[in-house]
């Protein structure tokens, strides 16, 4: 029997699936894609194009260095051909699914399981400790172990067929052709948008007085309850622009968005004032 490797595309997702294989009485190995593909150029996937494009674009030297590393291993493994491979995706996360679509590419024409979450329901519980309704997934990275193990996840792969397969790959075929700079959720699914997207929705949680970049980075990413489109990392980019380019102010380290704050700056609050 071949080993069986379970490929995920978030690193918050690695430690909990590890923890519901070991607590199944499982060996599985698990391979974790640590880069972020709903950014940044896809056509190719290069490594040191994708870290300059980062540095230049969200002004962050050393995310790649500190969140991704060499993500040649993972290829390796997530490629292998002696293992089954069980693939984890959800086409309610760009991160997850953008992965997915890269591991498909390159896997070529070998079989392979998938455990699709996008339908998936689970229950989750209040900070008081009462069970909430029943929602939806939006990623394997936001389940806890004892959670996968009462959906039976662990045995919810199934083999992807060759009409979904060609789905997938027309989809990434596309949107490597357009290179665009986001990739983001709308009504066809995963498409192409600018860096911008979102610089509109961060700008109408800022106020005139200091606010957590926390806040209003969760204010943004909590707006879109169905899908997750970005995360903090890029919004804290686009925040660190837009004071880079004078429309908000800053205090404190952005990427650090729990001790940041921002504001609109003081000349824009006085113009708002005036009759």
């Amino acid at each position: 029997m071949r080993p069986t490797v379970h490929i995920v595309f978030h690193p918050e997702a690695v430690d909990d699936l590890r923890e519901a294989v070991r607590r199944a009485g499982r060996l599985d190995r698990v391979a974790v894609f640590c880069d972020d593909l709903s950014f940044g150029p896809i056509s190719p996937v290069d490594q040191d194009r994708r870290e300059a494009w980062v540095r230049r674009k969200l002004h962050h030297g050393a995310w790649y260095e500190e969140e991704v590393g060499d993500t040649e291993p993972f290829w390796a493994e997530a490629l292998a051909t002696e293992t089954r491979l069980v693939a984890w995706t959800s086409r309610r996360s760009a991160r997850e699914y953008a992965g997915f679509l890269e591991w498909l590419r390159r896997l070529g024409d070998r079989s392979c399981e998938v455990v699709d979450l996008t339908d998936v329901m689970a229950i989750h519980t209040g900070r008081d400790g009462s069970e909430l309704p029943p929602r939806r997934v939006l990623a394997l990275a936001y389940l806890a172990p004892e959670t996968m193990l009462a959906l039976g996840l662990l045995d919810a792969a199934r083999p992807l067929d060759d009409v979904a397969r060609q789905r997938h790959l027309s989809l990434w075929n596309r949107l490597r052709a357009e290179n665009a700079d986001l990739r983001v959720f709308g009504d066809g699914g995963l498409q192409s948008a600018e860096i911008t997207a979102f610089d509109s929705a961060l700008l109408d949680e800022i106020a005139a007085d200091w606010l957590k970049v926390a806040r209003v980075v969760g204010s943004v990413l909590l707006a879109r309850e169905e899908h997750e489109d970005v995360g903090p990392f890029f919004l804290s980019a686009r925040l660190r622009e837009m004071v880079k380019a004078g429309r908000i102010e800053s205090q404190g380290d952005i990427f650090r968005i729990r001790y940041s704050e921002v504001r609109l700056p003081a000349r824009q609050e006085s113009a708002a004032l005036r009759p």
